[in-house]
């Protein structure tokens, strides 16, 4: 039962069912305290990351201190969702992966890679949507906080296109080329953080 009226009177012992004036103050009451009750039950249900929009998240970013810097809600889930990885992680290599893995929240998974450089440092790689530079950026800010102190760290991604950003010229030092250049080989932009 959802109204809280019909709880109430479920709940009435039978010595007082069937007493009309105490019945209806049980539903007054119970209908003054229905609004209440729905307000806390959406509260409830949209606390969580998986559930939280808009202002519920903007808060739970509050709490991290980690704004949401414009990104839309389906951007801004995943990073508070690596924060939260982040608060209980201890900057261990698995501790760093778990967290990409939860950013990617299942973009590009093979492009997610951590390489040790012994004797203290690493460099992450991933994938993001073709021209999200600063959902990338804002991976690799959070990536930095995690690693652990002393540890030299680099976060790389590339946009995940099949078409060329630029083409270079088939001839030795001469530098850019047209795209239409059938002898250029092309690339794609990748960003370091």
């Amino acid at each position: 039962m959802t109204d809280e009226a019909d709880r109430a009177m479920a709940r009435l012992v039978s010595q007082f069912r069937g007493r009309e004036r105490i019945e209806l103050l049980i539903r007054l009451l119970a209908d003054e305290a229905q609004p209440a009750l729905d307000a806390f039950e959406d509260i409830k249900a949209k606390r969580s990351l998986v559930d939280a929009e808009g202002a519920q998240l903007d808060a739970i970013g509050a709490l991290y201190r980690f704004p949401r810097d414009g990104l839309l809600d389906a951007e801004y889930r995943p990073l508070l969702q690596a924060f939260a990885v982040l608060v209980s992680s201890r900057g261990r290599p698995q501790d760093l992966i778990r967290t990409l893995e939860t950013m990617d929240d299942g973009h590009a998974p093979s492009s997610l890679r951590l390489v040790e450089h012994h004797p203290a440092g690493m460099i992450m790689t991933a994938t993001v949507e073709d021209g999200d530079q600063r959902y990338g950026e804002k991976m690799g800010r959070l990536l930095r906080r995690q690693k652990a102190a002393g540890v030299s760290f680099v976060f790389l991604f590339q946009y995940d296109t099949e078409a060329d950003h630029f083409v270079w010229s088939g001839e030795t030092g001469e530098g850019w080329a047209e795209e239409t250049d059938p002898s250029g080989t092309g690339g794609i932009w990748a960003e370091g953080v």
